[in-house]
């Protein structure tokens, strides 16, 4: 248990992931409600655990060859572990699902396209030889993703879970704008250079901006916005 303890400190900091999922879930409440609110944190929370284990399996060889010290390449914890914490992960899912009386359409199809995207799609070098095309290919989820946790308020609104999404890339971007690790060819620093990373999140940031003024979206949505501005921060200092 301490292993796996040791891995999530790395790979997915309880203490960081939980705050992202807390503020995320709140914007996807059609009404504040604690219980709601809770529920929907812990399904995110649950679901960013879910894609940071699959991508355990679907890079394995690249971590292998680029990253070795990181937990499973250094044999902290095997990929046998981990397909068992995966395991608990889903089962944790299915049963707020059930407790919560969310979409099982959306679930269901949430889960299908995030296999897909663990399989590569069944292009997986072609997908890593075109970065934008991953990209868009992997980024599409949050919108099901999104709409699924607006069901446990029987709320779905496509603008507010495309608001949500772009706010959840928009730290995606910050985690892998990271100038000094160039060889590996798998952040945006190394596709699209910092000018282009720049105005990739500017460009994300004035979007929510736009969408949040716009379609008069409802002050739960607030922190999002807030958290995008922290991560446009944070790039600029990483890539200044």
């Amino acid at each position: 248990m301490s292993r796996i303890w040791q891995y999530l400190l790395e790979r997915f900091p309880p203490a960081l992931m939980g705050s992202v999922s807390v503020v995320l879930a709140l914007g996807s409440l059609a009404k504040f409600s604690l219980t709601s609110w809770l529920i929907a944190s812990l399904a995110l929370f649950l679901y960013l655990l879910e894609l940071r284990l699959f991508d355990e399996f679907k890079d394995a060889a690249h971590d292998q060859k680029f990253y070795p010290t990181r937990p499973v390449p250094r044999g902290l914890v095997t990929l046998r572990e981990l397909n068992f914490l995966l395991g608990l992960d889903l089962l944790g899912q299915v049963g707020l699902l059930a407790i919560s009386g969310a979409s099982w359409p959306l679930f269901i199809f949430l889960q299908g396209y995030t296999w897909l995207m663990r399989q590569e799609f069944g292009v997986k070098e072609w997908l890593r030889r075109y970065f934008t095309a991953y990209l868009l290919s992997h980024e599409v989820v949050v919108l099901p993703l999104f709409l699924y946790l607006m069901s446990l308020t029987a709320w779905s609104s496509v603008g507010q879970a495309l608001f949500l999404g772009l706010g959840l890339f928009s730290l995606e971007i910050a985690r892998k704008t990271i100038p000094r690790r160039v060889g590996a060819y798998d952040t945006y620093f190394e596709h699209y250079g910092a000018k282009g990373t720049l105005i990739l999140l500017l460009a994300i940031l004035t979007l929510m901006a736009g969408l949040f003024v716009l379609q008069s979206f409802p002050a739960l949505l607030a922190p999002t916005l807030v958290l995008s501005l922290i991560a446009v921060v944070l790039s600029l200092h990483r890539l200044r």
